[in-house]
């Protein structure tokens, strides 16, 4: 039998570990190439900070979980309270130019 990890619910000390796991997680996926770039090495350094931005706002629930060492990550949201207000894209604005540049329209119509 394979080794087992248990899962934690995580808290603020974990929010850089998680957003370093899933950048690595998420560098080739395709929705993340079509909103910060396809070369992976640039993705995961814009994925990084975007993850750790998501990863501090999710923990308002407490459905964000990890592992002891960060092998990864869930950032969940409970029913009726996944959709980002636009109060809280403020804060998340110049990741979004720094990241996204030109692509920031297609990524605030998947926000909604």
């Amino acid at each position: 039998m394979g080794t087992r990890v248990a899962a934690r619910q995580a808290t603020t000390d974990d929010v850089p570990g998680m957003a370093a796991a899933l950048a690595q997680a998420f560098r080739d996926d395709p929705v993340m190439a079509w909103l910060f770039g396809d070369d992976q090495a640039r993705t995961v350094r814009r994925l990084e900070p975007f993850f750790a931005h998501e990863g501090a706002r999710h923990l308002r629930h407490p459905t964000v979980y990890t592992t002891d060492g960060h092998a990864g990550a869930a950032y969940w949201d409970p029913p009726g309270a996944w959709k980002t207000r636009p109060v809280e894209m403020l804060p998340m604005a110049p990741l979004m130019i720094r990241s996204m540049g030109p692509r920031i329209p297609r990524a605030l119509k998947g926000w909604g």
